[in-house]
């Protein structure tokens, strides 16, 4: 394995770099995307198979609204309007009830905020410029790497 450390910055630069590996998923923002998203996202935030239901049913809203409403503030309320809800309660087949007890749980897990919005870094940054592509970067880094000291005297 190719030491992260060999260049002759301090730090490793993550930019520079091209991934070692690619997992092609096909998936489209009507086809799973929502749903993969969420599953990769699953381990970091915990949810449960209805939760991510809920928070995918809503990202997939969300985008399709953002194709209407370039403001993102007015997006994020839009996102979480009672038309948007009810479209989610169709999407997930459950009742107005169960939804706002796996809202609560999304709150607990800070997946929506304070203010009752999705947690903007759980929301995927699709640009229509990509060729139908989303890239998204995993990048694991070894807590115990010390990077080699370039003076020659190894410390």
């Amino acid at each position: 394995m190719e030491q992260a450390g060999n260049s002759n910055k301090k730090a490793w630069d993550w930019k520079s770099r091209k991934p070692n590996n690619i997992l092609p998923i096909i998936a489209g923002p009507t086809t799973g995307f929502f749903e993969w998203w969420c599953i990769y996202q699953r381990p970091i935030v915990n949810l449960t198979d209805k939760e991510l239901k809920v928070i995918a049913s809503l990202l997939r809203h969300r985008y399709e609204l953002s194709k209407k409403v370039p403001d993102p503030d007015i997006l994020d309320r839009l996102t979480m309007s009672k038309e948007v809800t009810e479209e989610v309660i169709k999407d997930c087949s459950i009742s107005k009830q169960h939804l706002y007890v796996i809202m609560s749980g999304l709150k607990k897990k800070k997946v929506i905020t304070k203010n009752g919005l999705i947690e903007p870094r759980l929301i995927p940054n699709i640009r229509v410029d990509d060729n139908g592509c989303f890239q998204f970067l995993l990048l694991f880094k070894d807590p115990e790497f010390k990077p080699e000291n370039k003076q020659g005297n190894g410390v």
